[in-house]
Parts: C-alpha cells; structure tokens; sequence
C-alpha cells in the first residue's frame, strides 16, 4: 500500500478506487492505521473468498478531500460500493466504484443487481418524500465494452452484458466521459494481454451531464505500479467551489543532485521541456490512428509502445520509492524539516469561497469575487492602499517614538560599512548573498528556488 500512497500523493489523486484487491476489511484496517495520517481506506471484500477473489476498495486523500465526513454503502460485496464524499459548501460527490464479472452472464446480472438497488433506493425515497440520491460518477474495471472499437481484435461484447450496462446508465443518466470529450480521438486501450494480442478499454469513468462540464484533463496513463492496466484519471470541480489555478509550480529540490541534469540545465535549459512530455503517449495515438496499418500492425506497434510506456512509469516510480527510502533512513528519526513534514496530521486546505469587491459601495447589493487568482489581487490592492494610506497621526508624536525606538538600537553601522553601502553591487556580491540565502525556501513566480541558483552556481 506503501505505493499506492506514493501514487496519490506524487500525482495529486483524490480519490482512488481500486480493483481486484484480494483484500480482507481486517487487512484495510491495518493498512488505514499505518496511513491515517494521509488517507482514509474504505474496501469490501469477497464474501465466500476474500483472499482469492474480488475485493474492491477506494482510497481518499486527506489533504484533497474531506475523508472524516466521507460514508460508504456496500452494494455487492466485493463488487460494488458506493461513496459519498462532501465537497464545497454543502455539496456531496457520490461515486460507484465497481468491479465487474468477466463472465458475459453474470456481468450482465451484475448491472442488473445494481439496478435493482437503485430502484429500491428510489422506491424508499418515494415513500419517505425525499430526493433520491443517485450516484454522479460511476468508474472501475467494467470487464466490458460498449463499442467494438474500443476493442482490438475489433469485435462486439456480448449482448446480455452491453444491454444491461446500457440501462443502467441510462437509468442513472451517466455518459462515458472520455469518450464524450475525446469523440474523434483515435482509441486508447486500458488493458493490454501480450500473451493473447488484444487491447481494451476496460477501465472508465462515467458521469453525469453536468460534472462532465466541470472537469478537465481526461488521461488514460501507466500509474507506474506492477499491474496490467492503465489508470484513468480526470480533474472535477463542483458548481459551489471557487475558480482556482493549478498552484505555483516550483522545480523539485530532490532533483538538484542529478549531475547530468545540473550540466543539463547549465549547456541547453529548459526549452525542449514541452517538446518532450508524452512523447510515447502521441507515438501510440498516431499508431492507434493510423487507418493504413492492419489491426496485426496496430497491435504489434502499439504493445512495443505501451511496454515501454509502462516500464519507463515503473522505473521512475521505483527510483522515486529508492530516493524516499534514502532520504528517510537518513532523516527519519532526526529532528529536522523532513521529520516534522513526515509526522504532521495531513488535513484538507481551507478554501476562501469568495471575497466581496469594494465596488459598489452599497451594502445592500454586494458583489462577490470567485476566482483565486482574483481574489488574491483584491487582498493585495487592500493591504497596498493601507500601507499608502496618510497615517492619522501627530507628526511630532511619530518622530518623537521613531526616535526613542531608534535610540534603543545598540548596534550601529561603522563608517567603513557605511561606506560600502553606498557602492554598487558587483557580481560577486550577488553570488555571496546567494551563498549565504536560506535553503528550503518557497520558489518565486518562476518556480526557481534558491536551491537552483545555488546549484548552478557552483
């Protein structure tokens, strides 16, 4: 599990589900304990052979979501779960996570399973008059496909598994969303099978109208863990919570070491960057796309691809645990800033909503500012005009405390200091100040730290 905290906490997930888990809930208890202070583990597990079989769980970030408030209902043990997560305000994501049979027959019994609770859940809020709370997001490891292109060999799935599928997302009013926001992509594939020749999009997320205009960033990716499948990821918001950026970006310090970065960074820079990220993952699109290749070739190609995807996501995983496990054992029972940050609560950030704009002036009408980056801009002008504003003070009466507090101060420059203070700065001395500035700093808008200058510097 020791990965899958790796994993959430390097690509910022916040809720995770996970399949196939073999898992028993004394085993999810253990692990949660050893974790409480970064996520909150909820899981089912097989009824007749949870060691075996099954077993499904979802894992929630601390630091992302509200995981305290967070309930679980078990649908199918082992199979089906359903979590409902608080967001902003007083909104609620509900998400079912499911891990269907292989088997056509019992996949298709297990939508229909599915819609019988829904039916009983709408049933029991009819007779209590209250709104029936369906799931918004329903993802997992579906065992099926919709479309035959999302297979390859291309061919159909079964009926009795896509009709009831279909129903139930139909009833639920739920929309594939990588397909919906990619309709003219070329396929990509979640679960590859080297020793049979076939590709599928097992793995998918689906969701309501509604969260679909809300989110972004739709990836189907190597996770980096020892699996056969792909993970798939999006970005949601709710309509309550307020416009905000994707952070300040800063360059890692762990990285600074790297020598053939450092002489890297110092002959060439930064430039090629862009050019380079998802470099494989735009070889396998246009290999997947190309209609002038046999689905033989296809295949082929886009395995080669895909492995070497998959092993190079591995590979800076494991280097990642080996860097983590270096630094720890050398600082892990120290008292230091990596002690304090490793043994600290992890808890969800406060979230300012909105700030009221200055204009209008009247009261009764006031207008709200809901974007961060907005926002910000208005805390900044507020607290620059303070500093501007004429201070409603004697003049005397400030001179006179300015001058007992100066008179408190023993230490005073010499002539000599004073003398230097007033040349220019050379180079040099601008290296010197960097030499001697605070490591471990936050970066500036450039995301470059003090520890790169330093570093580049040597």
């Amino acid at each position: 599990m020791s990965h899958v905290n790796q994993l959430m906490r390097e690509k910022k997930i916040g809720i995770l589900a996970i399949q196939e888990t073999h898992m028993t809930l004394e085993r999810a208890t253990d692990i949660e304990s050893r974790f409480e202070k970064r996520m909150r583990v909820f899981a089912s597990e097989d009824p007749e052979a949870p060691t075996a079989r099954a077993g499904i769980a979802v894992i929630l970030n601390r630091q992302l979501v509200n995981a305290d408030r967070a309930t679980m209902e078990e649908i199918i043990p082992g199979r089906a779960i359903m979590l409902s997560v608080p967001t902003y305000k007083n909104d609620t994501i509900r998400v079912l996570a499911i891990y269907a049979p292989n088997n056509p027959t019992a996949n298709g019994k297990f939508w229909d399973d599915i819609q019988e609770w829904v039916n009983d859940q709408q049933m029991n809020a009819s007779l209590n008059g209250m709104s029936v709370l369906k799931p918004n997001i329903l993802l997992g490891d579906f065992n099926v496909v919709e479309e035959a292109i999302d297979r390859i060999p291309v061919h159909e799935d079964e009926a009795v598994a896509t009709l009831a599928l279909d129903d139930l997302k139909t009833n639920l009013e739920l929309i594939d969303g990588w397909r919906d926001t990619y309709p003219d992509a070329p396929p990509e594939y979640t679960f590859h099978q080297a020793n049979m020749q076939a590709m599928s999009r097992l793995d998918r997320i689906y969701m309501e109208r509604d969260l679909i205009n809300m989110s972004r960033n739709w990836k189907i990716e190597p996770s980096g863990l020892e699996t056969d499948h792909q993970m798939v990821s999006v970005e949601v918001v709710t309509r309550a919570a307020p416009d905000i950026g994707s952070g300040r970006w800063s360059i890692p310090n762990h990285i600074l070491s790297d020598k053939p970065l450092r002489k890297y960074m110092k002959e060439h820079g930064l430039e090629t960057e862009e050019k380079l990220k998802n470099l494989e993952k735009r070889k396998i699109r246009r290999v997947n796309g190309n209609s002038m290749l046999s689905e033989e070739e296809r295949l082929a190609k886009a395995g080669v691809l895909q492995e070497k995807l998959t092993q190079l996501a591995q590979k800076r995983h494991k280097k990642r645990r080996l860097d983590v496990a270096t630094r720890n054992k050398l600082e892990g029972e120290t008292i230091s800033k990596y002690w304090s940050q490793v043994n600290k609560d992890k808890k969800l950030r406060d979230v300012i909503f909105a700030l009221k704009k200055p204009e209008p002036l009247r009261e009764d009408e006031p207008i709200y500012e809901l974007d961060s980056k907005k926002m910000s801009n208005l805390a900044r002008n507020y607290h620059e005009n303070l500093q501007e504003a004429e201070p409603v003070i004697n003049p005397l009466l400030r001179a006179e405390k300015t001058k007992a507090l100066l008179d408190q101060i023993e230490r005073k420059p010499t002539d000599q200091q004073k003398e230097e203070s007033r040349n220019e700065l050379t180079e040099n001395d601008v290296e010197n100040a960097l030499k001697k500035s605070q490591s471990g700093s936050a970066a500036g808008i450039d995301g470059a730290t003090y520890d790169l200058w330093k570093t580049l510097n040597e």
